[in-house]
């Protein structure tokens, strides 16, 4: 099990407004940028999507991002995989992502 703080900074968006961001944020988006032909088939990843979604919604409530190992790894493949280059810019986006990818095991 994997146990990530999740901390908040504020950012401008596209429209020039400040928003609120957290890894959860860095997670999301780095899913949605896996290409298609590369996102996982079948049942059990079904399943793990679903496991993301809990986690994730448990989280914005709780502050702290409970991953089981499985789950965790996947998420840290896709994030070394697939962040885009540019967010490396980010003060707060880099940090949180070296938090994320040394998260220990508990």
């Amino acid at each position: 099990m994997r146990k990530i703080k999740v901390e908040k900074w504020a950012s401008i968006n596209p429209e020039g407004k400040e928003v609120e961001e957290t890894i959860l944020d860095v997670i999301s988006l780095s899913i949605q940028l896996t290409p298609a032909d590369a996102l996982p088939k079948g049942i059990e990843y079904f399943k793990t999507f679903s496991r993301f979604v809990r986690a994730i919604e448990s989280a914005e409530k709780t502050g702290e991002l409970l991953l089981e190992e499985k789950d965790y790894n996947y998420l840290k493949q896709s994030i070394s995989t697939y962040i885009p280059a540019n967010l490396g810019f980010n003060k707060n986006i880099v940090e949180a992502v070296d938090k994320f990818l040394n998260a220990k095991e508990e």
